[in-house]
């Protein structure tokens, strides 16, 4: 999970919950930030913004971004429709989502895809807008 390898190896760099949340999600989506352009960091800011007013926010903040990925994918059916189907899942993904926090495992493609979401130059601009600090 993107979100503990952040915390493992740069937690110094993060000024709050939420832009943790928010620079996990970049990490997931970065097909859909740099090659294919369909959403945009502010997008996933929001969603960790929203998330971060729930009692359970990292689920929360899972749920919703999986709803906006899976939108983004599946364009032919209703984003509110999509959401209901991730919301409905809520449950199990609240279930992984604990399962892996504890486990403390980071499989090393996720630990390789982080590495370089937070070093490569290329990622600078987003890793900026997220207030991510340099070191």
């Amino acid at each position: 999970m993107d979100y503990l390898q952040l915390r493992r190896r740069y937690e110094g760099r993060f000024p709050d919950e939420t832009i943790f949340m928010a620079a996990s999600g970049a990490v997931d989506a970065m097909v859909y930030l740099v090659v294919t352009h369909q959403i945009s960091e502010k997008q996933i800011l929001a969603l960790a913004v929203a998330a971060g007013n729930e009692a359970d926010h990292l689920v929360e903040f899972v749920v919703n971004l999986e709803s906006l990925l899976l939108s983004v994918d599946s364009p032919s059916i209703p984003a509110s429709e999509v959401l209901k189907a991730c919301r409905d899942q809520r449950g199990p993904i609240g279930r992984t989502v604990s399962e892996v926090l504890l486990a403390g495992v980071v499989k090393d493609d996720v630990a390789n895809a982080v590495d370089l979401f937070m070093q490569d130059r290329k990622f600078r601009g987003i890793r900026n807008h997220l207030s991510i600090s340099k070191r």
